[in-house]
Parts: structure tokens; sequence; C-alpha cells
């Protein structure tokens, strides 16, 4: 008599110690490999899966290490870059470090700082943007930074004639504290469509515009 497969798996069910009472069965019980077709016994069946199982945790375990080894490096140029700013004594100089070294210390083809007239503000004029309001009204609006494609964004408006070829683009509102107003933007470009896209994570990015705002807080009387 040929028992179907459900009739085996109910006896078992039913006799759950059935390989108790008869364990020399589990040594006769062959197994096929999915992916080569050999067969092998249920014991090496099993060392098989279980090994597998520890090369796809060693693998996670090293993106992890990867992942961490790559924020660490963030951070560490977040650092380089926020003690240049402190270190800076000339308050002038502070648009320009912005600008300067984070292309330098993230290699970031294109960064422009752009700021709205501010009264007794000792800012220079070439990062000054008297910009519509409808236009401000756009940045005042952004809660978290914009990350997409250029072709969404009018970059002159920003750039004011600078010379940028970007695909992708991070606008990044300056603000004070939780003001609704921002009293700047910081645009960052880059020729790659990968390197500011939509589903790209922003705490980096506010990062930026806390440090950046915070600093830039010293060119007001």
């Amino acid at each position: 008599m040929t028992l179907s497969a459900d009739q085996i798996i109910d006896f078992l069910r039913i006799h759950p110690d059935f390989f108790t009472h008869y364990p020399g069965v589990l040594g006769q019980l062959r197994l096929p490999d999915p992916t080569t077709g050999k067969t092998f016994s249920l014991h090496e069946r099993q060392l098989q899966v279980l090994r597998d199982k520890q090369k796809l945790l060693e693998t996670k375990i090293m993106e992890m290490g990867h992942a961490a080894t790559e924020n660490q490096a963030i951070i560490q140029k977040l650092q380089a870059w926020q003690r240049t700013l402190l270190k800076e004594k000339n308050p002038n100089a502070i648009p320009a470090i912005i600008e300067e070294e984070l292309a330098r210390l993230f290699a970031i083809p294109l960064v422009c700082l752009r700021l709205w007239p501010i009264e007794k503000a000792n800012i220079h004029e070439s990062y000054l943007l008297d910009v519509a309001s409808a236009d401000r009204k756009t940045i005042d609006g952004l809660k978290m930074p914009y990350c997409g494609p250029s072709a969404n964004i009018h970059l002159d408006t920003w750039l004011r004639g600078r010379p940028a070829h970007a695909s992708s683009v991070a606008l990044i509102p300056l603000r004070v504290g939780f003001s609704p107003t921002a009293f700047g933007v910081l645009v960052l470009g880059s020729s790659d469509p990968g390197r500011f896209s939509a589903d790209a994570g922003v705490d980096f990015l506010m990062n930026i515009s806390e440090i950046a705002s915070a600093s830039l807080s010293r060119l007001t009387p």
C-alpha cells in the first residue's frame, strides 16, 4: 500500500515520538539538495542548512561593520568641519568655510550658500540673495531638506549665474532653532543622480543645517 504525503504527515502528527522509538529511520532518510540535485542524509542536510545560515549571518555582520565604518567616517568629517568653524576668529570668513570645507571633506561638486539680506548683518554681498517672496516661501515651507532631481528645481534662482552640472540636488533651509522662516539656503549638487535621491535619509543634512545655521549667527550683531 502506498501512503500519500498527507497521510504520512498526519501519522507523524499523531505519533510525534515515532523517531524516538525508531531512531534508525532517520539515518536512512535522504534529502535532495535544491541547488546541486545530490542527496544527503537528514543529518548532513541539517548541517548544510546551519552552514548556510552561518554564512548569511557572517555576511550581514560584515555589512553592518562596513556601515558602521562609513558612519564613523561621516561623523569624523562633520566634527572636523565643525572644529574649523569654531576655531575661525573672523566671523566674515564663516560663509567661505561652510562652502569650501563641505566641498572638500565630503567631495561635493557643488556647494552654494545663499543668505537673505539681514539688517546690520556683516555678510559679504556675494552670499546675499534678495529673492522673490515666492522663492523664500518655498524655502520656508521646507521643514526638512529637499533631495531629488535637479530638473525639479530652478537652480538659477539660487546659484545666480554660478555654473553647475548637477543631476541631483539637496536644498537645506537655514533657520534659527524652530523658527518658521529661514534666513537662507544651502544648495548641494552632484552629477550623480543617486547622490541626493528622494529616498535618501536626511539626518546628515539636518546636522549640516544646524551647524551652518549656528555658525552663521555670529554674523549678526
